[in-house]
Formats: structure tokens, C-alpha cells, sequence
């Protein structure tokens, strides 16, 4: 009984792997094998694990090929929301930023350009900075602060 114990456990193990109708075979060919001697219990055993390790292998190589296909569409992803943003983006040359009349959003041009990413820009003092490189962006239809005895505003905008 043992070495049947031994040949279902190796079936299961085949089964998670290969699926229902593997071990579906698996079973039939057992089916009888309680009439069976020792020593062709040991064969079909050795079968069985043999049958196991490639079954391993092809796993392996199956979720490494899984795993590649997934980091190809994350990328495909990326590129596709970098197409539509950039689709749904205007230069605003007026104000120097980058925005998305649908969303109403405005982006950093620096990180746009430098490192290649879409920063939303945070609402400051008179303008926009971004929160990933500290750009500040004047907002035109702000008024400029009153200028302090023998302070001017710079034009580098630092708030």
C-alpha cells in the first residue's frame, strides 16, 4: 500500500502542474495496480518522478517566459499612457508648463524633458512648483507681490 501512497502523492504533484487530464491518464493507468508486483509498482514509480522533473522543467521555463511577458506589457502599458497623455497634453508657452485641458492639470516641462516623467505641478504663492525637482512656474493671471523696499522680484521665481 505504500507504494501506492507514493505513486497518487507523485500523480498530485503532476497534476498541479500538467493539469486534470494528465492526471487523469495517470489514474487509468494505475487503475489494477493493487494486483501488481513490487517491482512494477518500482518502475511505474520511477516513471512517474521521471515524468515529474520534466514536467518541474517545463514549469520553470513556462513562468520565465510568464514573467518576460509580463514586463512586456507592463512596458507596452507605459508607453501607451505616455502616448495619450501626450496626446491629451499642450505646451502652455505662456506659463512654460505642460497641460491636460481634459483633466485640468498642469505638469512640470523640466521633468517632462530631464527625466522623462509627468510631474503634476502643486498650486504656490503665485504660480506652480513641482514637487519632484522644485521648479517654480509663474502663473500669469496672478498678480505679482508688491515689491518690498529694495527687494525686486527675481527672475529665477523663487517665492
Amino acid at each position: 500500500m505504500n507504494y501506492l501512497m507514493k505513486i497518487f502523492w507523485i500523480a498530485c504533484q503532476n497534476h498541479m502542474i500538467a493539469g486534470k487530464k494528465l492526471f487523469n491518464n495517470w489514474l487509468d493507468n494505475l487503475k489494477g495496480s493493487e494486483n501488481m508486483s513490487n517491482l512494477d509498482l518500482s518502475k511505474k514509480i520511477a516513471k512517474l518522478e521521471s515524468d515529474n522533473k520534466i514536467l518541474q522543467s517545463e514549469s520553470v521555463i513556462l513562468n520565465e517566459k510568464l514573467e518576460e511577458s509580463e514586463n512586456q506589457r507592463r512596458i507596452l502599458e507605459k508607453q501607451l499612457f505616455e502616448i495619450n497623455q501626450n496626446n491629451l497634453l499642450k505646451f502652455d508657452e505662456l506659463t512654460g508648463t505642460w497641460f491636460n485641458e481634459k483633466q485640468s492639470v498642469r505638469y512640470c516641462a523640466n521633468c517632462k524633458v530631464k527625466i522623462e516623467k509627468l510631474s503634476p505641478l502643486i498650486s504656490h504663492n503665485h504660480g506652480w512648483k513641482c514637487p519632484v525637482c522644485d521648479k517654480n512656474f509663474r502663473d500669469p493671471s496672478q498678480p505679482l507681490p508688491p515689491i518690498i523696499s529694495g527687494n525686486r522680484y527675481k527672475n529665477n521665481m523663487q517665492f
